[in-house]
């Protein structure tokens, strides 16, 4: 995504940027670059990194980033009320659920209207298949029941609405997954649609099709005082037959990525059969594979 984020970074010019989630480091890395390489003694620019718990040695990378960003280990809905500031920019991409992400955009908007600014540019990620309608728990006892749909550690499928009955076939099957999609309160792309019909600022909505989607939120005012950010999103803009294309290419390349989460697991089986000694033992491959891939937790079913 580094076609949308780069140009996105240069035409917005942000002072203060907030990344909520950080995964693995990738982005929180670019924008600490960013940072970094926009210094000005009249105008700093510093990076807020919001997670809990983070992926990777924070500690480590505070020492090394310290100049440049700031890492908090707290829970994003916790920590935007406390904010002193309200950003420029933010890149949410923490807790992909209905919940969680309808309640970040509430408080980032409250948190603008405190001090008088237009809410942030908020790129908005996992829009697409498979979170887009469909909620992933992290921490799934920090969802007020109300909001917590029925849950399974399965993969998901592509083309189809139940998750996998088998743990090593479809995709995020490590993760924590709503056992059906679509629906009220459902996903990523339905908390964004959510939240702009209860907020009383006529934000724009510009979707990226692949990597399983971006959503940008530009409130007018943005618009307005960055010439080079309103010709950005007219570029993002795609054609309807272009848009069918680019949900045609992102379903081909999911599709590839379940084969080869298949492919994996089927190698990580035969080695765990060679290890053994079982090859050709006249036990079913199938039925060996779950003895030694499943832990008994995983064929739980959670509902609320």
């Amino acid at each position: 995504m580094d076609l949308v984020f780069t140009p996105l970074l240069e035409a917005c010019k942000p002072f203060r940027i907030l990344e909520i989630g950080s995964g693995q480091g990738q982005l929180t890395r670019q924008l600490v670059t960013y940072c970094r390489t926009h210094q000005s003694p009249q105008y700093p620019v510093h990076l807020d990194v919001v997670d809990q718990p983070y992926q990777y040695d924070v500690d480590w990378v505070k020492r090394q980033y310290a100049r440049w960003a700031s890492f908090h280990q707290q829970a994003s809905v916790d920590f935007l009320p406390e904010m002193a500031y309200a950003p420029d920019m933010v890149f949410l991409h923490g807790d992909m659920n209905w919940y969680t992400v309808f309640h970040e955009l509430t408080h980032l908007q409250t948190l603008s209207r405190r001090y008088r600014r237009p809410m942030p540019v908020t790129v908005v990620m996992h829009v697409g298949w498979p979170y887009g309608r469909r909620d992933n728990y992290k921490a799934p006892e920090k969802i007020p029941s109300m909001f917590r749909h029925p849950y399974k550690r399965r993969g998901i499928k592509v083309g189809q609405r139940a998750l996998s009955d088998d743990p090593r076939q479809g995709l995020m099957g490590e993760s924590l997954n709503a056992a059906e999609p679509y629906g009220p309160r459902n996903g990523v792309l339905t908390a964004v649609e959510d939240f702009l019909k209860t907020s009383p600022d006529s934000m724009e909505l510009v979707r990226i099709e692949g990597h399983q989607g971006l959503a940008l939120l530009v409130h007018p005012q943005w618009v307005d005082t960055l010439p080079a950010l309103a010709t950005l999103l007219e570029a993002f803009r795609l054609s309807p037959v272009m848009m069918q294309t680019m949900q045609a290419l992102e379903r081909d390349r999911l599709r590839l990525a379940e084969a080869l989460v298949s492919m994996q697991h089927q190698a990580r089986t035969r080695e765990a059969e060679q290890l053994l000694g079982l090859t050709n033992t006249g036990y079913p491959s199938a039925l060996m594979a779950n003895s030694i891939v499943l832990a008994p937790d995983e064929l739980d079913i959670h509902v609320t």
